[in-house]
């Protein structure tokens, strides 16, 4: 299992089986947990805002969450190997991932910014 914290108040988890969840670390309380990936998670990366939770798979993906609900906003594809970092511009409007043998790649997001983190 790969886990990635934000701001001491929520844990993202990424599991073998693709399985995206997000717990509320105070309490340890599971806000959500979703299905995402076709294959193992092999990285999580939160916005700056920590209102999106975006994950890369072994399956050659990149998803992007709601991470309030759990929603799957968007899901990238044109990795060619396993996506293995990602990083979110400070702004949260652009993320760069990369895969094994390949180039970095940045994605522009159509996401809406919000305030508040922690929900």
């Amino acid at each position: 299992m790969i886990e990635q914290l934000f701001s001491d108040c929520l844990l993202a988890q990424g599991d073998t089986q693709g399985v995206v969840s997000v717990r509320h670390t105070p309490s340890r309380k599971l806000l959500w947990r979703a299905p995402g990936h076709d294959k193992t998670i092999t990285v999580l990366a939160w916005s700056p805002d920590g209102r999106y939770l975006a994950s890369g798979s072994k399956d050659q993906t990149i998803k992007v969450w709601d991470a309030s609900r759990g929603q799957l906003l968007q899901t990238y594809t044109e990795h060619a190997d396993e996506v293995w970092v990602i990083a979110w511009s400070p702004d949260g409007k652009n993320i760069v991932s990369s895969a094994i043998h390949e180039s970095p790649r940045i994605w522009t997001l159509p996401l809406a910014q919000r305030s508040s983190a922690c929900f």
